[in-house]
């Protein structure tokens, strides 16, 4: 009877620590005191502010991606149209992975029909090292608010490390696994935290509806790709030089394999949650540098599965991929890959115009 009486104790204290645990970070408490700026927290409080908008009678376009996607201003796109019947959000999440835009996507469009178009920012049509930096702990932790105890058999089995695996495990099961150090930090200074963290949540959705960019620019940046030198403005701080430099440096690093599963895997889930879906699936190649490679130095293209999926989902549109090029010049940029106030409202209104295409694809969508 010993060993039973533990057994059942045991299991009740687990059943206790589960509950604690979903009251506070399963129910949305805890962001009322977390810290603004960590991975999970930015992850969540893109897909919180989304989930309140509130959607009125016009079609809905949302713009998804990482820190570059925010170049496409909600507020300029809808004043670039001469018909203001479409409304704009954009939930891209700086830092972000394809991974986390997919579990971001399932939390904000369930039934994959909140959305007319779902325009999903990407490097490249083709499947060439991009982005992604591999795995790390904030990777493991950013998605962390739309987690369910049901992807215990699939979430944490997607990370190749053990550590990682052990922690997306965690955080499936028990999400204040991922808050551990916030909490710790909130607990040095819990004052201070809830005053920034009231600020974050009153004022982040105005400032960002507002917001378009920085007003400097990379104007002056030079290049001698023979020598692999550059010339840098005075405005360029010290990350974008050692960026930069590197990139110039090694640009011809070998593609990594592991990298392009990756890519086809979480682009082609993304694809299969809107398979039969009236919302149309948009892909547009963003900006990665002010610096491209001239065209003799560029690498050959490794064949994307984005190029094949159009012609196997019809649901699925790739915008041209030459649509912002004239915006890759250094003017544009404010660093080594982010458009500055210039190019982020060249380039919300060179989408705005896409926007009739998107929405008569929509419409044919059966």
């Amino acid at each position: 009877m010993t060993w039973r009486n533990g057994a059942i104790g045991l299991a009740m204290a687990g059943c206790l620590v589960f509950l604690g645990d979903a009251a506070v970070f399963r129910t949305g408490l805890y962001f009322l005191i977390e810290e603004p700026d960590t991975a999970a927290s930015v992850f969540e409080r893109e897909m919180r502010l989304e989930l309140a908008r509130r959607h009125d009678g016009r079609k809905q376009i949302l713009i998804v991606g990482d820190s570059r996607a925010q170049c496409i201003r909600p507020r300029i796109a809808e004043e670039g149209l001469k018909q203001r019947e479409t409304a704009f959000a954009n939930v891209a999440v700086l830092g972000s992975s394809v991974r986390s835009w997919y579990y971001l996507l399932r939390e904000l469009d369930p039934e994959a029909n909140r959305y007319n178009a779902v325009v999903i920012g990407v490097d490249s049509f083709d499947d060439n090292n991009h982005s992604f930096r591999g795995e790390s702990t904030a990777e493991v932790e950013m998605p962390v608010a739309s987690l369910h105890v049901k992807d215990l058999f699939d979430y944490p089995w997607t990370y190749q490390r053990p550590a990682y695996r052990r922690d997306a495990f965690l955080e499936c099961l028990l999400k204040g696994s991922a808050y551990k150090r916030d909490f710790m930090e909130f607990l040095s200074s819990p004052l201070d935290r809830m005053t920034r963290a009231v600020k974050s949540r009153e004022h982040y959705g105005p400032f960002m509806w507002d917001y378009v960019g920085a007003d400097w620019s990379m104007a002056g940046l030079e290049v001698d790709w023979a020598a692999r030198k550059v010339k840098f403005p005075d405005a360029a701080d010290a990350p974008t030089r050692d960026i930069m430099q590197d990139q110039v440096e090694h640009y011809d690093v070998p593609d990594d394999p592991a990298k392009t599963v990756f890519r086809r895997e979480w682009l082609g889930r993304i694809a299969r949650h809107y398979r039969g879906s009236r919302t149309i699936l948009v892909f547009v190649r963003l900006l990665s540098t002010p610096i491209p490679p001239p065209a003799e130095l560029q690498r050959t293209p490794l064949h994307g599965m984005l190029r094949d999926l159009p012609a196997t989902q019809s649901n699925v549109l790739l915008l041209d991929e030459h649509l912002f090029d004239r915006l890759q010049h250094p003017e544009f940029f404010r660093d080594y890959t982010h458009l500055n106030a210039m190019g982020a409202t060249e380039a919300s209104k060179i989408f705005a115009d896409q926007v009739p295409l998107i929405l008569a694809r929509a419409a044919g969508v059966n």
